[in-house]
């Protein structure tokens, strides 16, 4: 199709006709058809309410600063004992982008017993623990007015770029492409490096495992599988909007490891039909429905709503009006009294996903 003719299309005919021409559906999953435990869905949440922790402006990047701080502290009682953890920074910002802390990368070793999905049986082998990896990505801050996030959102509205990653199909909303462009190196980095901690902490317990039983290595091999490692995209608002972006990017390029699970909760939509259909490809099709280590759906995108069916106020809206969600949403029932209250995280989303079966 000529750039003429696609233009025509994005604007001129509406996303609900495109979808009936184009085979794509939107999909609503439940708990048990995502698989994933919903006490782990729900430290999920924890951790990417934490990840708000990491601060705002330039200043809050330093080594050492009371957000990093606070930052580990709140991913301790979230995750449990991890093993590394990387902050990065990103642009954000209308006309004069700001770098300031968006995020961070997690690594941790979940050793048998510390998680009700992880039993402890006898002497743990070193193939026992479970080793993750988190990229999570901090929204617009609640209840502050931080313009550089609010207009990063507004931004998105303006108009969309074309895609420059996998198979640049389709169009993304310029504020969160462009913020996930200033820190995708960075985060790819860290991301290597977390993988690196990993290797080291399975190292530990293998040598701790064979000096116990005599050097006999029980299938050990020196070295953790790659496809042993799950990596997660988490984000919430403004950040499950770029987390959207980076776990498609993941997908192509972090081939050493097991494809990425993303797990959004109360983010907008990010890009046009095109670019939800090769996402949908990628992360939700057949084989690449399902994690092949886990078994978890690699793609499930929470979404708050209210006792009368309003849904959170920020899934509810598109940036642009041809925008359309990527797929799967698992709703929650939230107390919260109205749309816009049903968008924050300690409110809302945590209280909904802890009470769910």
């Amino acid at each position: 199709m000529s750039g003429l003719l696609k233009g025509v299309e994005k604007w001129a005919i509406p996303v609900r006709l495109q979808q009936l021409y184009k085979g794509y559906k939107l999909e609503d999953v439940t708990i048990d058809e995502i698989v994933m435990p919903h006490t782990f869905l729900a430290s999920l949440a924890r951790v990417s309410n934490a990840v708000y922790k990491t601060g705002t402006v330039r200043s809050h990047s330093k080594a050492g600063s009371p957000q990093e701080l606070e930052l580990k502290q709140g991913m301790e009682s979230s995750l449990g004992n991890y093993v590394f953890l990387g902050r990065f920074d990103a642009a954000t910002g209308m006309i004069f982008e700001t770098n300031g802390p968006f995020g961070a990368v997690v690594a941790t070793c979940t050793l048998p017993g510390q998680e009700p999905d992880v039993p402890l049986t006898g002497h743990i082998h070193p193939h026992q623990p479970r080793y993750r990896i988190f990229v999570v990505f901090r929204g617009t801050s609640p209840g502050k007015f931080y313009w550089d996030d609010i207009s990063t959102d507004l931004k998105a509205g303006f108009y969309n770029l074309d895609n420059p990653l996998g198979r640049k199909s389709g169009t993304l909303a310029r504020g969160f492409l462009n913020t996930y462009m200033s820190c995708r190196g960075r985060v790819a980095s860290l991301v290597n490096e977390a993988g690196r901690h990993l290797q080291e902490r399975f190292r530990e317990l293998a040598k701790g495992f064979t000096d116990r039983f005599g050097g006999r290595s029980f299938g050990l091999r020196g070295k953790l599988p790659l496809e042993q490692i799950e990596l997660y995209v988490v984000g919430h608002s403004l950040g499950g909007a770029v987390a959207t972006i980076c776990a498609y990017d993941l997908a192509f390029t972090a081939t050493r490891f097991v494809r990425p699970v993303l797990v959004t909760f109360g983010s907008p939509a990010v890009g046009d039909i095109d670019f939800a259909i090769d996402f949908q490809r990628m992360m939700v099709q057949d084989e690449n429905r399902y994690s092949p280590y886990t078994g978890y759906l690699r793609s499930v995108r929470v979404v708050a709503q209210t006792a009368a069916k309003d849904e959170d106020i920020v899934t509810k809206s598109s940036v642009l009006p041809n925008f359309i969600h990527v797929n799967s949403r698992l709703s929650v029932t939230t107390e919260a009294a109205n749309r816009l209250k049903a968008h924050s995280m300690d409110s809302s989303y945590i209280k909904a996903i802890d009470k769910l079966p």
